[in-house]
Parts: structure tokens; C-alpha cells; sequence
């Protein structure tokens, strides 16, 4: 079953009315993508195979979006192109201005965009690229059902120190209400660290998605 924001947000609301405290969450939306950003950028969780398209005659063709880093590529399913740096992207192209065109053998990635060369593509090739994606789509979750932990304790740890959670000042309880908000903050930090490092155990090992784009 794929993880979405009404789970989360049902999961969190019934931990929270132990403690009176359901009622003060409306939303999660924030603190979700806080929570799926820094969750996804932390452990390589999301993995992709994605494809760009050159253009003839020029070198450069635009990063696919959310790409957090990239592993290999391939023109048209052949052999993988060999991975270059901007250096050698340049000693390729310098004093010359007529740069050689074919199909490309190298690429690299710099400022967003993908450098292919070695020769400079002559067509537009099919460019797949295997690498792995950031999540912060809150209304489109990809994350495998096994990071559903971690997202509710991220996301409650969020809530508590973010101040929906926090008392009235003005509340006779208040002293009482704030070591209650305490512990529940200090133990959502606990069990997300707990969630977060058996998650990361699990992306050393093997992969926990892999989403195939064909654009």
C-alpha cells in the first residue's frame, strides 16, 4: 500500500489524543515535506531510471528534476558513457570551433545541467540516466511502505518543536502541559533517529524503489 499524507495524518492524530493534543493539528503539509526532503536527501531511498533527449550540435541538455546524485549512462541502451568532469569537457572543445559531432562517448553534470561530448551529439539520442530522486511531494508520496515510520516520527518531532503543539502561555497548566510536550519531543526525535537508522541499514544493502521514467 503506497504511503500518502491522509495515512500520516490519521497515524499522528491517533497518537496524539493520548495526550489531548489531536485537536491542535489541522495540517501536516509542512512539516511532511520538511520531513520526506531531509528523509530522501539522508539515505538514497528513492533510485530512478530516466531518460533526457539531446539536440544536434549541442552539448548540453537539462538535469532531470528532484535528481539528487546520478550513477551511469547510457545513449539508446548501448554501453554506459564514461563519466567525465567539466576539465575534460573543456580540453575537448578548447581551440577548436568546429567541435567533433556523433555520438557521444562522455558525460558529466555541472550547474544543473548534463554535459555530453566526446564527440558533441550530432542527433537527438535518447540518453538514459540511472540515478536517485529527492522526495518532497506531499501529495504524491514514492517512498516504499517501510519509511512510514520514520515519516509520522519525523513529522510529529516537527509538530512539537514547531509550536502547534505547544501550550497557551496563558494556560494554568501550562508547566505540567510543557513536560508532557518535552517528552513527546524528545521521543519522536528517538523513535524517528531508530526508524531513520534501520532504513538506512536496509537502502546499504538493497534498494527500496526503483521508479522508471520514460519521457
Amino acid at each position: 500500500m503506497a504511503i500518502t499524507k491522509a495515512e500520516i495524518f490519521k497515524i499522528i492524530h491517533e497518537r496524539l489524543k493520548s495526550g489531548g493534543l489531536a485537536s491542535k493539528v489541522s495540517s501536516i503539509d509542512n512539516d511532511l515535506r520538511d520531513c520526506l526532503y531531509k528523509l530522501s536527501n539522508d539515505i538514497d531511498l528513492l533510485l530512478t531510471s530516466t531518460t533526457v533527449t539531446t539536440t544536434a550540435d549541442t552539448a548540453i541538455v537539462t538535469a532531470t528534476s528532484h535528481l539528487k546524485h546520478w550513477y551511469a549512462a547510457a545513449v539508446d541502451e548501448g554501453p554506459l558513457l564514461e563519466l567525465g568532469d567539466m576539465d575534460s569537457y573543456e580540453q575537448s572543445i578548447e581551440n577548436t570551433d568546429d567541435p567533433a559531432t556523433g555520438e557521444p562517448t562522455k558525460i558529466c553534470k555541472f550547474d544543473g545541467n548534463f554535459y555530453l561530448y566526446d564527440p558533441i551529439p550530432d542527433d537527438a539520442y535518447t540518453v538514459r540516466i540511472y540515478g536517485v530522486l529527492h522526495e518532497d511531494d506531499v501529495d504524491d508520496i514514492d517512498l516504499a511502505d517501510l519509511c512510514r515510520e520514520a515519516l509520522v516520527w519525523g513529522v510529529m518531532y516537527r509538530l512539537f518543536v514547531g509550536g502547534e503543539l505547544l501550550p497557551d502561555a496563558g494556560d494554568s497548566q501550562f508547566a505540567n502541559k510543557m513536560i508532557l510536550v518535552n517528552r513527546q519531543q524528545s521521543n519522536s526525535m528517538e523513535m524517528y533517529v531508530d526508524a531513520r537508522n534501520s532504513l538506512m541499514r536496509s537502502a546499504h544493502f538493497e534498494p527500496t524503489l526503483i521508479k522508471y521514467y520514460d519521457v
